[in-house]
């Protein structure tokens, strides 16, 4: 979901997840800032400790055994203050669980729209208030989960939350959405080699000018891409329309932030009256790596050990399994799951119990770019 949202300032700043443009532009709309003003307005809305907000009235959640909490993102290594007074860390098997009250939007059912958009922003700015502590992989509201069940859910998914820790240590999400009026461009880049020739031409048709526009853009876009990827690690294209030239979401080191302010500067020179740059983050990767819960029922991991009791390994049974699935793609992944449940409930003391299984969802089709990596 790309941006919507256009201030009269030529270029507008503004902090929040992508999910949830529409419902943040709403809140901030009537607040016109600039691009180092914004810096100070996200932190502030997100309970940065560099800005001073009033949480006095604020209590920590009660402790209970069986309260219920929803699991808000997994912080690499072990980290024991909360840095917002909602939130309660549970640290387990080299992680910290972010655990914030569970509200009475439940995702799974049907609820008012508005009420959810709120509990989303809510969430969201719990999520960024963490990224200063560590890296963090956000994790998609499901059902809610006790303590217990969440010190669980670490320790049986170890393996798969650390690996993708380390894939994305240091790292935050920007969208960066580069609006133009198409309407003026021709004027604007008539000396540019593919709009020169439609001034020579003494009769214009639809044809001459889409082609001529077309290429215009492409040629702009390869210069934005030019200034952008560099400082990205990896980039989602998000959709355009006729009035956004370049939509997309860069994955990129937190310390990279102020190139990035640099790249968009040079952007922004390009057509400095035509341009509209929008800039969304830094903020959590939810559309490069968003945790998901799947519960596995006790009958489920039953079901697992016995498939793999009389094998020397699990990683033995699950060769064996694959080739005895051949090419049929359904019991493969089948015994794929099986082998996964039965790791997973091999980490917990008490898996007869059931437990929660890790997913991994991204947005759209993530590109890496290898000449960042190989700097990195």
């Amino acid at each position: 979901m790309h941006n919507q949202c256009l201030f009269p300032l030529r270029r507008s700043i503004i902090a929040s997840e992508m999910h949830l443009c529409s419902f943040l532009r709403a809140r901030r709309a009537s607040v016109g800032i600039n691009r180092r003003q914004q810096r100070c307005y996200h932190s502030c809305f997100t309970a940065s400790p560099h800005c001073v907000r009033k949480t006095s009235n604020l209590s920590p959640p009660t402790e209970t055994r069986m309260h219920i909490y929803d699991l808000i993102g997994v912080l690499d290594g072990t980290h024991t203050t909360p840095p917002h007074p909602e939130i309660r860390l549970l640290p387990e098997a080299g992680m910290t669980a972010v655990l914030s009250p569970r509200s009475s939007c439940d995702a799974t059912l049907p609820t008012d729209q508005t009420s959810c958009l709120s509990e989303a922003a809510r969430r969201l700015a719990l999520q960024e208030s963490c990224l200063p502590l560590s890296t963090l992989l956000p994790v998609q509201r499901t059902y809610g989960l006790t303590q217990l069940q969440a010190r669980r859910f670490l320790s049986a998914n170890q393996p798969f939350l650390a690996n993708l820790l380390r894939r994305h240590a240091g790292l935050v999400q920007v969208q960066v959405t580069v609006r133009w009026q198409e309407e003026v461009a021709l004027d604007h880049f008539r000396n540019h080699p593919a709009i020169r020739p439609l001034f020579a031409l003494a009769r214009l048709n639809s044809k001459n000018v889409i082609d001529a526009v077309t290429e215009l853009s492409a040629d702009l876009c390869r210069q934005i891409e030019g200034y952008l990827l560099p400082e990205a690690t990896e980039r989602i294209a998000l959709p355009v329309t006729r009035s956004i030239l370049w939509n997309g979401v860069l994955l990129l080191p937190l310390g990279r932030l102020s190139d990035l302010d640099d790249a968009i500067e040079q952007i922004d020179a390009i057509w400095s009256d035509g341009f509209a740059i929008s800039q969304i983050g830094p903020a959590p990767i939810a559309s490069f790596a968003l945790v998901t819960l799947e519960t596995v029922t006790p009958a489920q991991v039953a079901q697992a050990n016995a498939t793999f009791r009389t094998a020397p390994s699990i990683q033995w049974g699950l060769r064996a399994g694959l080739k005895a699935a051949g090419q049929n793609a359904e019991k493969r992944d089948s015994i794929r799951l099986l082998a996964r449940i039965a790791e997973a409930a091999a980490r917990l003391p008490t898996p007869e119990e059931g437990l929660s299984l890790a997913g991994l969802r991204t947005e759209g089709h993530s590109i890496a770019n290898n000449a960042q990596q190989a700097v990195a």
